[in-house]
């Protein structure tokens, strides 16, 4: 059986739009953890592609290219042709930050920063992380078909929606999300079902991508309370992860702003400061990563800039844009 809930989070789980939030944060944790080795398997096939056909990049060529600029350089040039023929976005719209194109060769993640979002720096070793997988996703062709333009666009808008909500959600947009993650989601376990690709992966890792669906419903049963069979998680567990998934997004945006400031910073912290207060026992669990959060809004308040378009926060609603 699963360990009960604790008497707060019971208190927590009484307001619905709260227990729908935490809901769609679970699904869209399970959905991002299942779609990392779907995006290794895609990505490290087309690179060893580009090695292969490609005859520039070799041992000993010297790219002139800078980190952080669109290449330009005979060497760069092979490369930046193949991988642009995958995307589908305009040139214009790459973001060249992210980018060293001399690792093109010798890195994988190198050439998927070339579909992804900003925030990246060049160079870095990359670590997967949800937002720039999803849009990978959307911006690279070599993706299955029932993975890609409306679908993961709508996962997206759903990651927005949920960072830009007070920690609640309607009922009536929980339906029309939940549903959209769990069909999305069973669209990724059929792909390693059925995908030839993925038979040289059949571990155990991969088995529990396969059932994540199963999983997924476990764990909305754990959160509204129901006795489930020993062995997941528990329901303060499963809040937990979500409430720490969302200050660690909230902690790398913020970071990402370097020295940018915002005018209502000091409003996103005032909210945090008394999400704090009234929720005790998730402090003292998360105590050093609120803290930080807390600070770097403190930091962003100080010289404020008029820059107030990446982090925007309502009278009473903390929010955090995602691109």
């Amino acid at each position: 059986m699963a360990k009960p809930m604790s008497e707060s989070l019971q208190r927590r789980m009484n307001d619905s739009e709260y227990k729908n939030w935490i809901k769609l944060g679970q699904g869209l944790k399970i959905f991002n953890d299942s779609i990392i080795p779907l995006c290794e398997v895609v990505i490290n096939d087309f690179h060893e592609y580009l090695k292969e056909s490609t005859t520039t990049g070799k041992e000993g060529e010297s790219c002139k290219c800078e980190a952080g600029k669109e290449p330009m350089c005979g060497v760069c040039m092979p490369w930046k042709t193949e991988i642009l023929d995958k995307s589908t976005i305009k040139t214009s719209e790459i973001i060249w930050d992210n980018i060293d194109p001399k690792k093109w060769p010798t890195h994988m993640w190198e050439v998927a920063k070339t579909y992804m979002n900003s925030g990246l720096k060049p160079g870095d070793d990359y670590k997967p992380d949800s937002s720039s997988l999803l849009n990978l996703m959307l911006n690279c062709k070599l993706f299955p078909k029932e993975l890609t333009g409306k679908r993961i666009r709508k996962i997206l808008e759903i990651r927005n929606k949920l960072m830009h909500s007070n920690m609640n959600m309607s009922n009536e947009s929980f339906k029309d999300f939940l549903n959209h993650i769990q069909s999305t989601l069973d669209a990724v376990c059929n792909i390693y079902k059925t995908d030839k690709k993925f038979e040289k992966y059949k571990n155990e890792t991969l088995q529990y991508k396969r059932d994540a669906v199963k999983l997924l419903k476990v764990h909305l049963e754990i959160i509204d309370g129901k006795s489930v069979e020993a062995g997941y998680e528990s329901a303060n567990d499963i809040e937990n992860g979500v409430i720490k998934q969302y200050f660690s997004e909230l902690k790398e945006k913020l970071k990402r702003m370097e020295d940018k400031s915002d005018e209502n910073a000091d409003r996103l912290q005032k909210t945090l400061e008394d999400f704090s207060k009234k929720n005790d026992d998730l402090e003292r669990m998360l105590k050093s990563l609120i803290s930080e959060v807390i600070e770097l809004c403190k930091q962003k308040a100080i010289n404020v800039s008029g820059d107030n378009n990446i982090v925007v926060v309502g009278s009473t609603n903390v929010s955090i844009t995602y691109n």
